[in-house]
């Protein structure tokens, strides 16, 4: 009789002790502003760019972080990006020039943290680009030349040239606090899914090492 007492009180004791802590909403984090920059190398594949190589460019712009839950997020971003790729032989060096305005539509996962001073999150989503610029640039033995592709290419492969990329992108990133500011610093890697020309299978890879620095908005 005792042990049955005994184990009705601890439960009536744990159900009065847990009540309030579940009945607390968990709360969901302010939406927060960030700036962004890093570096890229880019690439083409495809079967008439296998050889080509990297281009090192830079990527930089804005992202919004807007909380759906307390671990899951929307985070649209602004950016400008420079893809393309490069031929080295026989001394000369060509350099695709691909430039491109990016909106990545992010869904980011932050990963529950107890006690550590460290924030991971990993995101996904679909980045739509639109083309800002395309330049072709040769250089070799003391000499350098650039010339927009329009310039290079007839009517008709100009035309092929399309102005709208869509590509998938992926990656993670590593938060620190500081004071209310949050920096970043994380890689990610955009595949293209859609061809670049018509004619040819030819679409954007690009990884990017990058940092950020955001900032909470509203509280």
């Amino acid at each position: 009789m005792r042990v049955r007492t005994l184990l009705a009180a601890t439960v009536t004791l744990s159900a009065t002790l847990v009540a309030p802590i579940a009945a607390q909403p968990v709360a969901r984090p302010a939406p927060r502003l960030g700036v962004l920059a890093g570096a890229s190398i880019a690439t083409l594949s495809g079967d008439p760019v296998d050889e080509w190589g990297n281009r090192t460019g830079f990527v930089a712009g804005a992202a919004l972080t807007v909380p759906l839950t307390s671990v899951v997020s929307f985070q649209p971003e602004v950016l400008f990006a420079q893809k393309g790729a490069a031929l080295s032989e026989d001394g000369f060096t060509a350099t695709f020039k691909l430039d491109y305005v990016e909106v990545p539509l992010l869904l980011r996962v932050d990963m529950p943290t107890t006690g550590s001073a460290v924030r991971p999150h990993l995101f996904a989503g679909p980045a739509l680009a639109f083309k800002a610029s395309c330049d072709v640039e040769a250089s070799g033995q003391g000499v350098s030349a650039s010339r927009p592709c329009r310039d290079i290419a007839n009517e008709e492969d100009e035309e092929d040239l399309k102005s709208f990329d869509a590509g998938l992108m992926l990656g993670g990133a590593l938060g620190f606090d500081i004071g209310r500011q949050r920096l970043n610093v994380g890689a990610r890697y955009t595949l293209g899914l859609t061809k670049l020309v018509s004619a040819d299978d030819v679409r954007n890879r690009a990884i990017t090492l990058y940092g950020s620095l955001d900032f909470p908005l509203g509280r």
